[in-house]
């Protein structure tokens, strides 16, 4: 009577063992290896797939520079469309538990290095804390005519350096917390022809203790903004 269930247990840890086993490799991008992990046919993210988040590292965190991420990769002769960007792949927290990184991100281990970064018109969702304190991040190139639907939770949070962001039209959300504490951020414009559907809640928030410099705010025609968008955006007039 216990046969279903083992074959039940069996078939789902086959299944875990082939999503952790999604092939890998790396490619040199602007001088340093960059990780992908295949995720379809033909497509490719970067990042290390479902490796233990200390270890999720797209590249060397003490790499530092502009990083222009290709539209495509070659590996072992296959071609690869570059169509998103994992969670944590830039992070610079290195806390080994998701709560423990909500709960504790100012504590990081390990700065990102990153001075900027390309985003190519492939990429349709950036990730979950995908940039998350790459405090030295002072530009960042989202391809104007691209695909970019999804930007993550927290995935430029407290990226301090960055000082502008022009949102391509194709982004639909913009999620929590995803530009919160951003402090030297000081203009957001959103392209003509916005598909803008929504911004999460405190997406662009700073706090009391540290306002936020935001000087330009051009909002969208967004079907839900929630609450506390621009919170402590003390210097914000438009």
């Amino acid at each position: 009577t216990l046969f279903p269930y083992t074959t039940l247990f069996r078939s789902a840890s086959l299944q875990l063992r082939v999503a952790d086993e999604a092939e890998r490799f790396t490619v040199s991008v602007d001088g340093v290896d960059v990780w992908f992990t295949v995720t379809g046919e033909g497509q490719v993210a970067v990042g290390r797939g479902n490796e233990a988040l200390a270890t999720r590292y797209a590249i060397d965190p003490e790499y530092t520079g502009m990083l222009a991420i290709p539209t495509t990769v070659s590996h072992d002769g296959v071609d690869y469309e570059v169509v998103e960007i994992q969670d944590y792949a830039f992070s610079s927290s290195t806390i080994a538990a998701t709560s423990l990184v909500v709960a504790e991100g100012d504590k990081a281990l390990t700065q990102c290095a990153l001075t900027g970064v390309t985003v190519p018109a492939g990429v349709t969702a950036i990730g979950a804390y995908a940039f998350y304190n790459c405090s030295a991040l002072a530009k960042l190139e989202l391809a104007a005519d691209g695909k970019l639907v999804t930007i993550g939770v927290n995935a430029f949070a407290r990226c301090r350096a960055l000082s502008s962001l022009s949102v391509p039209a194709s982004v639909e959300v913009i999620a929590d917390q995803a530009f919160s504490y951003c402090n030297g951020l000081q203009e957001v414009t959103f392209a003509e022809g916005s598909h803008m559907a929504e911004l999460g809640a405190s997406a662009f928030a700073c706090s009391k203790a540290n306002p936020g410099k935001l000087k330009s705010f051009e909002f969208p025609a967004v079907r839900t903004i929630s609450a506390s968008v621009l919170t402590w955006q003390a210097e914000l007039t438009d």
